[in-house]
């Protein structure tokens, strides 16, 4: 059914909730608030954005970026709110399964979007999913697959078919959760499902790990080099073509003997689609909640399951 106005509720206006945009540059679109003005801009669709944060001082900020939009303090405090079409939640990983058990609770809200990785624990996800037998569906906001230059590598992986052997090398700093889960995604977006089988500390007290899938055709073997996210992570492809994912997505090679690339280029620079991943899969998110297509990730994905099982494993959190 078409609609031109959208109520949007947007539960945690820390970092990737708000923050990051302020001050920024003007094309960076990194936040959920900033995604959710400029989708509205751009579609003339109108939206009422609630915006909920427990610290008096994520008022002022959006207030100035969001003059018509309501700021909460609680989730309680928006308990009275009817006909809300969609829900972010982008709150702390040490709260954010609670934060949308309680939504679900106080609210009649049928489309949530949860900021990645969801929940801390296998037990904590499951939580999430039987929502999902009540008759509320959740994404989870990984905006990678989202993007113009991940849907080319999923078409060049798909062009071999499905007798190829693939090993995915990925290389990241900071943590389980918060970095590797990203790309894990992207690994199964690209390929397919896949289980984790094994890690190991080295030398130097970082994390290796490797997961497979059950035909074993792909293998994934991942290496921790830092414990702080220096936006320096790539991923190296080998297989019937290789493929280096290099600063995070923001340069993309792809290295053949063949003359035929099926259809992607040598090179691709993609920083600007990474400097606006969160509007690009914004709108989508958004134009699901007005009726449009289930999309990407979904709370039963199965990379997301074995990034939590993994971080279960070395109790992360």
């Amino acid at each position: 059914m078409k609609t031109d106005f959208l109520r949007v509720l947007l539960v945690g206006l820390g970092k990737v909730g708000m923050g990051y945009d302020i001050n920024a540059p003007k094309n960076q679109i990194l936040s959920h608030l900033k995604s959710i003005i400029t989708w509205e801009q751009k579609t003339n669709i109108k939206c009422e954005i609630i915006g909920i944060d427990p610290r008096p001082e994520t008022k002022k900020d959006f207030n100035s970026i969001a003059p018509n939009g309501i700021w909460l303090n609680s989730i309680n405090e928006a308990r009275n709110l009817k006909n809300v079409n969609l829900a972010i939640v982008a709150t702390p990983i040490s709260t954010i399964t609670q934060d949308v058990l309680d939504l679900h609770r106080i609210l009649d809200i049928r489309k949530i979007v949860v900021e990645k990785p969801a929940a801390k624990s296998i037990k904590e996800l499951n939580l999430l999913k039987n929502l999902e037998y009540e008759g509320t569906k959740l994404l989870v906001a990984f905006p990678r697959p989202h993007l113009e230059s991940s849907l080319h590598i999923k078409n060049l992986v798909k062009s071999y078919g499905k007798s190829q052997n693939w090993e995915i090398k990925i290389m990241y700093g900071g943590t389980i959760l918060n970095i590797l889960s990203h790309f894990l995604n992207l690994a199964e977006y690209w390929f397919d499902e896949f289980n984790y089988s094994l890690h190991h500390f080295d030398t130097n007290g970082n994390l290796n790990a490797e997961f497979n899938s059950k035909d074993g055709r792909i293998k994934i073997i991942t290496k921790n080099y830092s414990k702080i996210n220096d936006e320096n992570n790539f991923i190296e492809i080998s297989g019937p073509v290789n493929i280096s994912y290099e600063r995070s997505g923001r340069k993309i090679y792809v290295k053949s003997s063949s003359s035929n690339l099926k259809g992607i280029d040598n090179f691709l620079d993609c920083s600007s689609d990474i400097e606006q991943m969160i509007g690009i899969s914004g709108s989508n998110y958004f134009n699901w909640a007005l009726g449009g297509e289930l999309g990407v990730t979904k709370i039963s994905s199965n990379a997301l399951y074995e990034s939590i099982r993994l971080a279960d494993s070395i109790n992360e959190v």
